[in-house]
């Protein structure tokens, strides 16, 4: 949210002049002025949420559930079953991976679709 925010706010003000100039107004503005001028923000703050979230939804397992990889690996912790401990590890840095991997995908699609 905030690095929307800051991306709206960072838009110069010459293109705000001359959406007003064109009476652009509501959607128009957003999607030709707004949404572009601070897609690279709103993208950076859409990677930061996805790993903090990916961050806390492990962590919650570890405290809380009774399935998901959080859960396996404190329950393999308290068998002392150090592959399986790894094997969790290894693959919530995977899918971690994958997820930015994605994003950093639809990404480049925009920016190849619709120019920077």
């Amino acid at each position: 949210m905030f690095n929307t925010i800051k991306g709206v706010r960072d838009i110069e003000p010459q293109y705000l002049k001359i959406a007003a100039n064109l009476n652009l107004t509501g959607w128009s503005l957003y999607r030709n002025i707004l949404f572009p001028g601070a897609f690279k923000q709103i993208m950076a703050g859409i990677h930061m949420a996805v790993g903090t979230s990916w961050i806390f939804l492990v962590s919650g397992e570890m405290i809380g559930a009774q399935s998901g990889l959080g859960f396996l690996i404190v329950d393999a912790r308290n068998m002392l079953n150090l592959e399986d401990v790894l094997a969790a590890i290894f693959f919530i840095g995977l899918f971690g991976f994958i997820i930015d991997r994605f994003i950093s995908y639809i990404e480049q699609f925009i920016l190849r679709r619709f120019g920077e």
